[in-house]
């Protein structure tokens, strides 16, 4: 299929499985990603004037135009492409040409491109202002506005400005904000300056307002994935191998309570939502959080998911994290998965794995011994637990830990990787100073060996240690709880192909000796047998450290 005329070399273009190429470049002068792409900065500068009169007369008319308004809340609620959609569109279309015909003697908006000015009043009404064509393009995952002229998309190769997209000033983009939010009983204002919610199709929104960032919003959207991950995935992506899993699965069955843990936007989510798979079948399982963003496996028997609310616009209704953990301990759960932990509800989340129910939550941290001070801290918020008390809790309620990593491209491809698995201490130590302190240990660490050709991070997971002799020895059925095989925890998953986010089991990346032994191969080929060089090796810790073209530490963002 050939690529249309704006089709934007920068921007991958998504490629079926057929070999066929997705256009997503419009006609000539339609709104799409690749369009806005490739225009300069500043491009809607003179439509927005035009843009937004048109909207706003549109509005004031409403009243005087029998049903359009009803029409108009169907429209936005069934969305795109329903016939509803399509007939408010139409009727969108009228009215602004019908504005537009009577300021025509102003000159108003005379050497504009019509179907722009058409298409973006449409967006305004109906979707999402200058956004809508960024986010019906499926190859954005996540959208950033950082003020109103500063647009910027994450794809699949990585992070692209979208020049040819603005608004037309701040009290634009926090108009925009105040119509998503509004659909959902919040604000953003001075008063309450950030605010979370979530959009129709269940993708993540949040803003901050510019009493916290004078040249904002700031505004970030994360696309809902409309595919389960799968541990298929979690190998396709490069984020771990298929032994790794073998061995969580088993200590998911033993019923060990986990903390998935890493810095914004590593794929903790992403990794919990596989690993929902895993979760024993016949077990009820009950879903806490922010912000809805969980996909559990659909095969699982998982209750209504439950998502905490703020306080309305009186100050009032507030349904917190916390109250939320302590009302599903009474719903007679048997897994509890918790999108995030960062406040008092730890405390809840402690007693209900120390009650017989199996705990799963992610956590920002930057390592495992890190993620157990930020639990400590987080239970300290409630007062119920002080001291060695706090250390003893968390000891007996968690007991491993899932350490995630992104490593940022340099010409390369971003990759997350699940760079360890740890065993919280089943005992207290205490440290130099004589003061409590809980350890942690490795089970597997992902070991870094060097940077390949297209810059992209290069290692191997190896097996540290097995799970301690003192753990083996609380769970009395540890040694008749045999690991799976691979296919037997696809069995469990039970999740088919088309339903997967990736259809391809070839993982992305090399591991490090596959990359040595190709490298090599190629070598070979090239130069009659002379070998090839291995990929650049990290610096060792040395008097004289070894400078390097490629500095790993460049790579690593957590």
């Amino acid at each position: 299929m050939p690529l249309g005329k704006n089709f934007n070399p920068k921007i991958k273009p998504k490629i079926k499985s057929n070999g066929e190429v997705v256009d997503y470049s419009g006609s000539e002068s339609d709104l799409t990603l690749d369009y806005l792409m490739g225009k300069p900065r500043g491009f809607l500068k003179e439509y927005w004037p035009v843009v937004n009169q048109t909207k706003r007369w549109i509005f004031a008319e409403l009243p005087n135009r029998n049903g359009l308004s009803s029409d108009f809340s169907k429209a936005r609620k069934n969305g795109k492409g329903s016939s509803e959609y399509n007939n408010a569109a139409s009727n969108i279309r009228s009215l602004a040409i019908e504005f537009l015909n009577q300021k025509s003697q102003s000159n108003l908006g005379i050497d504009l491109d019509r179907r722009i000015v058409m298409q973006l009043i449409s967006n305004e009404v109906l979707g999402m202002s200058i956004l809508e064509p960024i986010w019906n393009d499926p190859r954005v995952h996540e959208v950033y506005v950082n003020g109103p002229f500063d647009i910027q998309v994450e794809m699949d190769d990585g992070l692209h400005r979208v020049d040819g997209a603005s608004f037309e000033n701040q009290e634009h983009a926090l108009e925009f904000c105040s119509k998503l939010l509004g659909d959902y009983n919040k604000t953003l204002d001075s008063s309450n300056c950030v605010a979370e919610s979530r959009l129709a199709d269940g993708s993540r929104f949040e803003a901050t307002h510019p009493a916290i960032c004078p040249e904002g919003p700031n505004i970030d959207i994360r696309r809902h994935d409309t595919k389960y991950w799968t541990i298929s995935d979690l190998v396709h992506t490069g984020m771990t191998n298929r032994e790794m899993l073998i061995d969580i699965e088993r200590y998911i069955r033993l019923g060990l309570s986990f903390l998935v843990i890493g810095g914004t936007s590593t794929g903790k989510t992403t990794v919990l939502n596989a690993l929902s798979g895993l979760f024993p079948n016949g077990q009820r399982i009950i879903t806490i959080e922010d912000t809805l963003e969980l996909h559990i496996n659909p095969n699982k028997y998982v209750a209504a998911p439950m998502e905490a609310r703020p306080a309305g616009l009186n100050g009032t209704g507030e349904i917190s994290l916390r109250k939320l953990v302590k009302t599903s301990l009474r719903l007679s759960p048997k897994i509890m998965v918790i999108g995030e932990t960062r406040g008092a509800e730890a405390y809840d989340l402690v007693e209900g794995a120390n009650t017989g129910h199996q705990v799963f939550s992610t956590l920002h941290a930057n390592n495992a011994n890190h993620a157990i001070s930020r639990v400590e801290m987080a239970i300290s918020q409630g007062g119920e637990l002080v001291g060695t008390e706090t250390l003893g809790a968390i000891q007996s309620a968690f007991a491993i830990i899932i350490e995630i990593s992104k490593f940022m491209k340099l010409g390369g491809r971003t990759r997350r990787i699940i760079t360890g698995i740890h065993e919280v201490d089943t005992h207290l130590s205490k440290n130099a100073a004589g003061e409590p302190v809980l350890g942690t240990r490795p089970l597997w660490k992902f070991e870094i060996t060097g940077v390949g050709k297209d810059n992209t991070v290069i290692g191997d997971w190896k097996r540290v240690s097995d799970i301690s002799i003192e753990r083996q020895q609380m769970m009395s059925n540890f040694n008749f709880t045999h690991p799976l095989t691979w296919n037997g925890m696809l069995a469990l998953e039970n999740v088919s192909r088309k339903k997967r986010m990736f259809q391809d089991d070839t993982p992305m990346f090399l591991t490090a000796s596959e990359y040595e032994d190709r490298s090599r191969k190629v070598s070979a080929r090239k130069t009659g047998g002379a070998p090839a060089p291995i990929p650049v090796p990290i610096p060792q810790n040395t008097s004289e450290p070894r400078r390097d073209n490629h500095d790993i530490s460049r790579l690593q963002q957590k």
